[in-house]
């Protein structure tokens, strides 16, 4: 005859084995270690100096070189989806005659715990060809 504390054992025993199984802590699995995080360095490497962005061919190197640098500040968010950049007229874009540009300007966006920050930009960028832009230079700091 069964006592009642081994049915209960049984009954919460059963649902947990299968949570620690799903967490991956138990079965013999080992948890997956935490992706690691890239310093700035390594971030722009892994875009590349050459990174394949492309604008439209009748816009300004400004207007294109803004797109590019809002698209490069977007890979590297938290919650690129609730991104709210500054428009381009609040933007200071400068442009050079080898049409590489510098684009200073603001995104507000999520962070992991899902509170709305204001981070200031500063990406410098290069023409590559007639509608590619290459990534100089993204500094991307908190407010």
């Amino acid at each position: 005859m069964r006592s009642i504390h081994q049915d209960e054992v049984r009954r919460v025993a059963g649902p947990l084995l299968v949570v620690l199984c799903l967490a991956g802590s138990a079965c013999g699995r080992p948890a997956a270690p935490p992706p690691k995080a890239l310093t700035d360095d390594e971030f722009i490497q892994k875009l590349g100096a050459e990174a394949d962005q492309k604008t439209s061919p009748e816009a300004t190197p400004a207007a294109s070189a803004f797109d590019v640098c809002t698209q490069f500040v977007r890979d590297r968010l938290k919650a690129p989806a609730s991104a709210k950049f500054a428009a381009p007229a609040d933007a200071a874009v400068t442009v050079t005659a080898d049409d590489k540009v510098r684009v200073l300007a603001y995104v507000d966006s999520q962070n992991s715990f899902g509170a709305l920050i204001r981070n200031n930009y500063d990406c410098a960028v290069h023409r590559v060809r007639d509608t590619h832009w290459g990534l100089d230079h993204l500094d991307l700091t908190s407010r």
